[in-house]
């Protein structure tokens, strides 16, 4: 996918189309291209066969990889990120992505946090995580409601069609989660799916100020911006020994030194925008959880 060839302002997309942003599910890869958005592969570095063993993590690995219910993934994560001497220091529900100072959705993924946070701002304090399940549940329900609103024959299938994309790891909703958690801090995602029990899908996008800048307000939004590659990558789940140490070294690796140059001030801007502002005390319940067989 080509990227577009001059940036172009937010406002111009908008128009006619704010109905897109009020429901991010419906986005297809098509609106990505016309913001000049568009997904890269990172290449998947050999482990080294020196690679640090965590005997406690290989079932929570398998677990990982194997296990179909969402609840399942989310807890063997967990004890593989979370825990003494563990990078990561807590888990909570993700926060909603905001739009003209409006929360206008709340994508259903975990956000984990850092115990400490890169005095450099080099890695990211908090990533996120999302079961691919919850994203296409989700998406169903979105559309089920959409054809009973319209009455017409066969809406919810055509629109599944539509939004519903042929790679899973190329779904443009996945820009919404980083843009949530940008707008909280930092943007690296982690995705499981049921039918890939081979590796684990990890996003990661340099969400600068001028983004954050033009979903504040509408002065911004009609300056033209540049929009961030979404780097993608695969992390093998084999060997499950060494996945735990693999897993988090990605997770708290630096980013490439022009990487975190265009995401400093974007980090900066929001921490001070939302200074004082916990978790969860957004005034929004908990959502719902989403269950399929574990066979």
């Amino acid at each position: 996918m080509a990227q577009a060839s001059t940036p172009k302002p937010l406002l111009d997309f908008v128009r006619g189309r704010r109905d897109l942003l009020d429901h991010p599910l419906l986005w297809t890869l098509e609106h990505l291209e016309l913001l000049g958005c568009h997904f890269d592969d990172l290449k998947t570095s050999a482990y080294p066969e020196s690679a640090p063993k965590d005997a406690k993590g290989t079932a929570d690995a398998e677990s990982l990889a194997h296990r179909l219910f969402p609840e399942v993934k989310l807890r063997s994560l967990c004890r593989l990120l979370l825990g003494e001497g563990r990078n990561f220091a807590r888990a909570r529900q993700g926060t909603h992505f905001y739009f003209q100072g409006r929360p206008i959705h709340r994508p259903s993924y975990m956000a984990f946090y850092r115990r400490e946070t890169p005095l450099d701002n080099s890695s990211p304090p908090l990533v996120g995580y999302v079961h691919y399940t919850d994203i296409n549940g989700d998406r169903i329900d979105h559309c089920e409601g959409l054809a009973r609103a319209s009455r017409v024959p066969g809406r919810r299938q055509k629109l599944l069609a539509l939004t519903t994309p042929k790679d899973w790891t190329e779904d443009p909703y996945f820009l919404f989660i980083l843009l949530a958690l940008a707008q909280r801090q930092r943007s690296r995602l982690l995705v499981t799916h049921a039918l890939d029990q081979e590796s684990i899908l990890f996003c990661e996008a340099a969400i600068t100020t001028e983004i954050l800048d033009a979903l504040g307000n509408l002065k911004s939004a009609a300056m033209p911006i540049t929009w961030p590659m979404i780097h993608r990558k695969m992390i093998p789940y084999k060997p499950y020994d060494t996945f735990a140490g693999r897993l988090r070294d990605q997770l708290v690796e630096s980013s490439p030194p022009n990487f975190v140059e265009h995401v400093n001030d974007a980090t900066s801007y929001e921490t001070k925008r939302r200074q004082g502002l916990d978790d969860g005390e957004d005034g929004s319940g908990p959502r719902k959880v989403r269950r399929i067989s574990d066979t």
